[in-house]
Order: C-alpha cells, then sequence, then structure tokens
C-alpha cells in the first residue's frame, strides 16, 4: 500500500498533464476521499471493525487526504497543469 500511496502524486500530475494536452480549456478536480471512519472509538453496529482495521482505514485516510491538498509539491505542479486542489488548502 505505501508503495502505491508513494506513486499516486506522479500519477496524479501525469492524468492533469493529459488532460491539459488534450484539451488547454478544461478544468479538471481532483476531490479528496470521504472519510467513513469515525475519528476516534468504534461503532460495531454500524462497522464491524478491529481496532487493527480502524487504525489502518484511519491512517490510509489522513495519507490520501493529504496527497489531493493542494500545497503539496506534486499537487503545485499538477496545479500547473491546470487542476484545481482542494480549497481548504
Amino acid at each position: 500500500m505505501d508503495r502505491a500511496l508513494k506513486k499516486l502524486p506522479g500519477r496524479f500530475a501525469r492524468i492533469a498533464a493529459e488532460v491539459r494536452r488534450r484539451s488547454p480549456r478544461a478544468i479538471l478536480v481532483f476531490v479528496d476521499y470521504t472519510t467513513v471512519l469515525p475519528e476516534s472509538g468504534d461503532c460495531p453496529d454500524r462497522l464491524p471493525l478491529t481496532a487493527e482495521q480502524l487504525a489502518q482505514g484511519r491512517a490510509l485516510a489522513r495519507e490520501l487526504e493529504q496527497t489531493t491538498r493542494i500545497r503539496r509539491p506534486c499537487c503545485r505542479r499538477a496545479a500547473r497543469s491546470g487542476v484545481r486542489g482542494d480549497p481548504r488548502a
């Protein structure tokens, strides 16, 4: 999983560059992932996950959120290609 996450910024940048090449006036928006896990605790009746699964899911959600933030170098490169980032960044 870590290897795939590390490749994600470059993939975003390549997607943005290709969209820009094909359609220079296009507006491309990458959105973050909706986090369905509670920030703390659990809800076993609705989401039967172990503590380890919850921790892994939260860590992955944080990494995906950070990857889609415009302030990250990879996202700044993509923004120069016409990508709109997370307005909260």
